[in-house]
Protein backbone atom coordinates (compact mmCIF):
# COMPACT_ATOMS: atom_id res chain seq x y z
CA UNK A 1 0.00 0.00 0.00
CA UNK A 2 2.78 2.23 0.80
CA UNK A 3 4.63 2.06 -2.31
CA UNK A 4 1.14 2.38 -4.31
CA UNK A 5 0.69 5.20 -2.19
CA UNK A 6 3.51 7.46 -3.01
CA UNK A 7 3.26 6.30 -6.52
CA UNK A 8 -0.15 8.04 -6.89
CA UNK A 9 1.42 11.14 -6.07
CA UNK A 10 2.83 10.95 -9.58
CA UNK A 11 5.97 13.04 -8.56
CA UNK A 12 9.23 11.56 -10.37
CA UNK A 13 11.97 12.07 -7.86
CA UNK A 14 9.13 10.40 -5.29
CA UNK A 15 8.53 7.51 -8.00
CA UNK A 16 12.43 7.14 -8.26
CA UNK A 17 13.06 6.49 -3.58
CA UNK A 18 9.96 3.96 -4.46
CA UNK A 19 11.38 1.61 -6.56
CA UNK A 20 14.83 2.08 -5.00
CA UNK A 21 13.11 1.30 -1.56
CA UNK A 22 11.15 -1.77 -2.86
CA UNK A 23 14.22 -2.95 -4.34
CA UNK A 24 15.96 -2.92 -1.45
CA UNK A 25 13.37 -4.06 0.72
CA UNK A 26 13.31 -7.38 -1.47
CA UNK A 27 16.85 -8.37 0.19
CA UNK A 28 14.87 -8.55 3.59
CA UNK A 29 13.73 -12.05 4.66
CA UNK A 30 11.00 -12.65 6.98
CA UNK A 31 8.56 -15.67 8.27
CA UNK A 32 5.80 -16.34 6.14
CA UNK A 33 2.31 -17.42 7.60
CA UNK A 34 3.50 -21.15 6.82
CA UNK A 35 6.96 -20.37 8.84
CA UNK A 36 8.74 -20.12 5.61
CA UNK A 37 11.62 -17.79 4.66
CA UNK A 38 10.48 -15.40 1.89
CA UNK A 39 11.37 -11.81 1.04
CA UNK A 40 9.31 -9.08 2.88
CA UNK A 41 6.72 -7.44 0.37
CA UNK A 42 7.17 -3.51 0.61
CA UNK A 43 3.01 -3.34 1.42
CA UNK A 44 2.99 -5.75 3.49
CA UNK A 45 3.24 -4.69 7.78
CA UNK A 46 3.56 -8.46 8.76
CA UNK A 47 6.54 -9.43 6.62
CA UNK A 48 8.27 -6.91 8.24
CA UNK A 49 7.04 -7.42 11.45
CA UNK A 50 8.01 -10.38 11.32
CA UNK A 51 11.46 -9.97 9.80
CA UNK A 52 14.63 -12.57 10.28
CA UNK A 53 17.81 -11.34 11.09
CA UNK A 54 21.06 -12.74 10.56
CA UNK A 55 21.04 -13.12 14.77
CA UNK A 56 18.15 -15.85 14.34
CA UNK A 57 20.24 -17.81 11.28
CA UNK A 58 23.19 -17.00 8.66
CA UNK A 59 21.93 -15.64 5.23
CA UNK A 60 18.82 -13.52 6.55
CA UNK A 61 18.38 -9.94 6.69
CA UNK A 62 21.69 -7.79 8.09
CA UNK A 63 22.20 -4.36 9.36
CA UNK A 64 23.52 -3.40 6.07
CA UNK A 65 19.98 -4.39 4.22
CA UNK A 66 18.09 -2.43 7.09
CA UNK A 67 20.87 0.45 7.07
CA UNK A 68 20.25 0.88 3.10
CA UNK A 69 16.55 0.72 4.22
CA UNK A 70 16.21 3.07 6.58
CA UNK A 71 18.60 5.29 4.39
CA UNK A 72 15.77 5.35 1.72
CA UNK A 73 12.81 5.77 4.54
CA UNK A 74 14.31 8.47 5.44
CA UNK A 75 14.83 10.20 1.90
CA UNK A 76 11.17 9.24 1.24
CA UNK A 77 10.33 11.04 4.62
CA UNK A 78 12.56 14.59 4.07
CA UNK A 79 10.59 14.10 0.03
CA UNK A 80 7.20 14.32 1.68
CA UNK A 81 7.85 16.96 3.90
CA UNK A 82 9.96 19.09 0.95
CA UNK A 83 6.47 18.95 -1.11
CA UNK A 84 4.51 19.25 2.10
CA UNK A 85 2.94 16.43 2.27
CA UNK A 86 4.36 15.09 5.96
CA UNK A 87 4.80 17.68 8.46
Amino acid sequence: MISQWLTQIADGGLNSLTQQLSTRMQNLKCTDRRGRTSRVDINSYPDVRYLLHETDSPGNTTDQDLDACLTLIREVEAALRQRGILQ
